[in-house]
C-alpha cells in the first residue's frame, strides 16, 4: 500500500500543482461566500486551473 501523499517527497512539479491547487481551493472558498458566487468560482477556476 502507497503512503499517504503527505509523506511521499514531491518533485518539484508535483509540489507546484499541489500549491496551486490549494490556493484554487482557498479562493473558491472566498469567492462561495460572496455575492455572485458561481460566476467567481468559474473566474477563479480557469485562472487557477486553466485548460491545457
Amino acid at each position: 500500500m502507497a503512503a499517504p501523499l503527505s509523506f511521499q517527497s514531491d518533485s518539484p512539479a508535483l509540489a507546484a500543482e499541489k500549491a496551486a491547487l490549494r490556493r484554487a481551493a482557498l479562493a473558491a472558498r472566498a469567492a462561495l461566500r460572496a455575492p455572485g458566487a458561481a460566476e467567481a468560482l468559474a473566474e477563479v477556476v480557469l485562472r487557477e486551473c486553466p485548460p491545457p
